[in-house]
């Protein structure tokens, strides 16, 4: 404590423009980590494959495990496991965790009595891994709808209105407004803070149980070439044999192919600012299905078993018996379909085309639908302890050559791996202040000083007991070196070594009282200037207390 014969008066620091307390994150940038550590795939001893159905691969392969999580031996998890190109000790250690149906709150939250009992993300405390790959977000989206509004419509029913195959009757809807309804609600449901708090819920939990690992996010790849003529006059409209109803034309490709996009820029801007240093990487698997979507130039789609593209259709094989489907049955789920839009997808499809037969009073053939082409099933009932099969929790998922394209993704991404590092963020400031507060008694008075960082945008001024958006307090530490004598007339600079916590980074402000300093970083260092306004009586003014003052004397720009 000092002894003062005045105080300051209270203060306003001019640093700039600010706009936020809790910083935007278009304010943060991740560093590209080639131009800040060297190249250097790191060993993999462990390693985790969380995630959701394009995760567990159902239909890929063998079955891995035979559980109702549909995890199959050529997904990519496997594989990636398996790769000569990871450095470190074989066999790797793997965790096939991912489990179909899964949502981002089942990575951090245990769901009892469902086939997902304990989060995906508490799986990873004992082990620890040294490598997890996360595949999650078109469950928590309901993508699954766009499959049935704009592509297969597996509700048949109304035979002569948009669930029909033909036109025959007037006036036809031919689907095209309901498909364009579900594309705006996926949209929107993208767009929701529920997803990315969602996401943002799910890599923290990973992070908080597997501190030392390495998090590779991968996004997910566009299914059409939406550029082709051929598919304006194909549909894949179910049990439709020669349908024109719901063609594919280039507009309802790009629109779906444009929410792909959108998902993964969702996904990739929630990790490219992530507010800390921790290892997570985004992984870009759409430029690997290049050539290989459906519709691409010179196939003839509806196009089934083509080993060039990597997407499983709507496709199985009864083996030529006689294989009727009446939408009943214990294990067939019934009521609300909407109830098994955000779960495991054959749920909701095996819903709405049992209710739709189950409606109708009739049933499907499926020995006699065009899916039904010869294949390497075992049987119509291929299925993985559940009473309705696998080919049609695989729709639109990668076969094996594309979970083979995940892998090889995966395995670049790990090949350029460096560590990640979060900047500063550009356009803030560090403000520096002295604090004092003076304690009247009999004898005087003294006063208690104590030194303030703020972040803030430069050009912002902070206001004392300022409590607003436009500025952070980060820390409130002690004098330090400082040396303050009774009759200053100014605030001095912060002498000594303060250990700040700037942005998710670790830093350190140091000075020696002499001169304003500055801020050492990991990534770098900055150099502190002095506050234009530390020697001026005027540059500080009352706060709310006539007994606290408070006035700048050092910022630092980053």
């Amino acid at each position: 404590m000092t002894v003062f014969g005045q105080y300051f008066p209270t203060f306003l620091v001019l640093l700039g423009q600010s706009n936020a307390l809790a910083l935007p994150s278009s304010d943060w940038e991740v560093e590209s980590p080639a131009n800040i550590f060297p190249r250097d795939p790191f060993q993999v001893h462990t390693y985790a494959s969380l995630g959701e159905s394009f995760a567990s691969g159902p239909s890929a392969g063998d079955s891995y495990d035979n559980t109702q999580c549909r995890r199959y031996k050529k997904a990519f998890g496997p594989q990636v496991a398996e790769d000569n190109r990871l450095q470190g000790p074989k066999p790797v250690d793997f965790s096939f965790i991912a489990c179909s149906g899964s949502r981002t709150r089942h990575i951090y939250e245990d769901s009892p009595g469902s086939k997902r009992e304990k989060s995906q993300a508490s799986q990873l405390k004992d082990k620890n891994p040294d490598l997890v790959t996360l595949s999650i977000g078109g469950n928590d989206i309901g993508f699954v709808e766009l499959l049935d509004r704009c592509v297969y419509r597996f509700y048949q029913n109304k035979i002569n209105t948009c669930g029909g195959c033909n036109w025959w009757f007037l006036p036809f809807d031919d689907c095209t407004n309901d498909c364009n309804s579900a594309m705006k609600t996926v949209g929107e449901r993208i767009d929701k803070n529920d997803f990315s708090e969602g996401l943002t819920l799910a890599i923290k939990s990973i992070l908080e149980n597997a501190p030392r690992t390495k998090l590779f996010v991968t996004g997910y790849p566009e299914f059409w070439n939406d550029k082709t003529d051929y598919c304006d006059g194909v549909s894949f409209k179910l049990n439709c044999p020669e349908n024109n109803v719901l063609p594919l034309i280039k507009a309802r490709r790009q629109g779906m192919n444009y929410l792909t996009w959108k998902l993964n820029d969702k996904i990739k801007t929630i990790i490219n600012n992530w507010p800390t240093g921790a290892d997570i990487h985004y992984v870009d698997v759409n430029a690997k299905f290049k050539d290989h979507r459906f519709c691409e130039e010179g196939v003839r789609e509806p196009s089934y078993r083509n080993p060039n593209i990597w997407f499983y259709p709507l496709e199985y094989w009864t083996g030529g018996t006689v294989q009727t489907f009446d939408g009943k049955g214990k294990d067939i789920p019934s009521g609300d379909c909407n109830q098994y839009l955000y779960d495991d997808q054959a749920d909701y499809i095996m819903c709405l085309m049992a209710k739709g037969v189950v409606d109708e009073n009739t049933s499907l053939d499926f020995n006699n639908m065009t899916n039904n082409v010869p294949g390497d099933e075992k049987g119509l009932s291929t299925q993985s302890n559940k009473g309705y099969p696998d080919w049609v929790a695989r729709v639109f998922h990668p076969n094996i050559n594309g979970m083979s394209a995940y892998r090889d993704a995966i395995i670049e991404a790990y090949n350029n791996y460096s560590p990640r590092v979060a900047t500063l963020p550009k356009g803030k400031a560090l403000a520096i202040g002295m604090m004092s507060i003076v304690n009247s008694h009999s004898r005087g008075a003294t006063v208690d000083n104590n030194w303030h960082f703020y972040l803030t945008k430069i050009g912002h001024g902070v206001e004392c007991d300022e409590k607003s958006d436009l500025v952070q307090e980060i820390s409130s530490q002690g004098p330090s070196d400082t040396k303050v004598a009774d009759d200053v007339k100014e605030v001095p600079f912060p002498g000594g070594s303060f250990k700040l916590d700037v942005g998710g980074q670790e830093c350190e402000y140091k000075s020696d009282g002499t001169n304003p300093g500055r801020l050492f970083c990991k990534e770098r260092q900055v150099e502190c200037k002095e506050d234009t306004r530390r020697k001026d009586k005027d540059g500080a003014k009352k706060c709310s207390s006539s007994r606290q003052t408070f006035q700048t004397s050092v910022f630092c720009e980053f």
